[in-house]
């Protein structure tokens, strides 16, 4: 399974790197934090949780609407 930087993510979506930020923080993706550089590596999962996130942002839901509907990671 191979592993994925912020930047590879952000550059692969074309969204910014603030913006994958902000979907970690509000829980919405959940990937492995190196707590020696504190970089996050992403896996093939959360690619594909982000592709949903980008998909359901398209039509119109709010990131809110997701924390609140529970539309997490591993649900």
């Amino acid at each position: 399974m191979q592993n994925y930087s912020i930047s590879e993510l952000a550059r692969i979506f074309k969204i910014t790197k603030y913006t994958i930020r902000h979907y970690v923080d509000e829980g919405l993706l959940s990937p492995e934090k190196n707590f020696v550089s504190g970089y996050y590596t992403f896996s093939e999962t959360d690619l594909y949780r982000l592709y949903q996130i980008l998909t359901f942002r398209k039509i119109g839901y709010a990131v809110k609407d997701m924390v609140d509907c529970k539309i997490k990671p591993n649900t």
